[in-house]
């Protein structure tokens, strides 16, 4: 499974007049001095959360009753409580997993809640989105939240409204066009959009925009293995996994410096990768190739 989620509004509180007031026959002054400034305007600012949604079950059977408790915006995150309860008397301890948390129709990259839950035990725990991830898909609150709730290694999507806005009210950003992106791969099932390398203080980062177009069906996206300038590169196996009918900035695929150096490349000309997208009856395998502009 894989990760989501952003949204971060702030609050800046106002001192009141009269305690820096004085009569104009007094020596001194209540005024803050400086340093006392410096000292509060470096305080955080406290982030404002919108988030209503509350005890809300998400997923419920005979056996496992999944609930939504609460969400928390930390600022740098947004914290989705999540309460998974078994109320058979049965011996089996169902896997219940939780994850691929999407964001206004945007994949967000969260790590995922997963507990085995015996019997009558309750288990408890947070998918935390960062807001980074939501800022660079163009969201500032999660107004939708789409997720994958695995029970027992069968998978149900679920959609709640955080904020308490409706379906209609749901505005989806639009992806970023870049001058030197090129499509790499399209049809009825995906699409992935090679936008840009972006030099970088000690490397490269190749940036990919990915879309899986199918409405009830999940897809994985694997790129086990990377080539520049047809050189091979090691350690690039990655992986994102999207909910039906949405979208994602894959993550950064970062070629270091150091490893140009070492295989000889002074300047990146090409960058060729496999890519497995994978669903629940479907399988497609494709070597993609971006010649950078």
């Amino acid at each position: 499974m894989t990760l989501s989620g952003l949204m971060l509004v702030t609050m800046s509180a106002c001192s009141g007049t009269d305690s820096a007031k004085t009569d104009s026959g007094s020596s001194g002054s209540t005024a803050p001095d400086s340093a006392q400034q410096e000292e509060q305007s470096q305080k955080p600012e406290t982030p404002v959360n919108e988030y209503t949604i509350h005890d809300e079950v998400v997923f419920e059977n005979d056996v496992i009753k999944v609930t939504l408790t609460d969400v928390e915006n930390t600022g740098k995150t947004i914290d989705f409580g999540f309460e998974a309860v078994n109320k058979s008397s049965n011996p089996d301890h169902p896997l219940v997993a939780i994850g691929n948390l999407t964001a206004n129709g945007w994949g967000c990259y969260s790590q995922s809640f997963a507990e085995n839950v015996s019997a009558g035990e309750t288990k408890t725990g947070k998918v935390s989105v960062m807001t980074d991830y939501l800022k660079m898909s163009g969201i500032e609150t999660i107004d939708q939240l789409l997720m994958a709730i695995v029970v027992d290694m069968d998978t149900y999507y679920v959609t709640v409204y955080p904020t308490g806005k409706q379906e209609s009210d749901i505005v989806i950003p639009e992806r970023k066009k870049t001058a030197s992106e090129a499509v790499l791969l399209d049809n009825e099932e995906c699409t992935v959009v090679a936008l840009d390398v972006t030099k970088e203080q000690d490397g490269n980062r190749f940036e990919l925009y990915m879309e899986n177009k199918n409405p009830t069906d999940g897809r994985w996206f694997r790129i086990p293995s990377v080539l520049v300038n047809g050189k091979t590169f090691e350690n690039y196996d990655l992986g994102a996994s999207l909910c039906p009918g949405t979208k994602a900035y894959y993550p950064f695929i970062y070629i270091s410096d150091a490893d140009l150096s070492a295989a000889g490349i002074n300047e990146i000309e090409e960058i060729s990768f496999d890519l497995l997208v994978t669903g629940s009856t479907y399988e497609q395998e494709e070597t993609l190739t971006y010649k950078v502009k």
